[in-house]
């Protein structure tokens, strides 16, 4: 999973992330992968969710 998203955001600002990046992510596994996709988007559901909490990130989650 780790290496999913790394692939995509590794040097992406969290504050940067938009939901064209998360598609990024998620495009590639939804057809073969749809566990792992959905799994990924959550994980990056919440991580972005955090980082709002945190002032880290402005605006709606993109990868809701």
């Amino acid at each position: 999973m780790r290496n999913h998203i790394l692939s995509v955001l590794r040097n992406k600002p969290i504050c940067q992330i938009m939901v064209q990046d998360i598609c990024e992510v998620l495009d590639p596994l939804r057809e073969k992968k749809t566990t792992l996709a959905s799994k990924i988007r959550s994980q990056l559901e919440s991580i972005m969710t955090l980082a709002k909490r945190e002032e880290l990130y402005i605006g709606e989650n993109p990868a809701t």
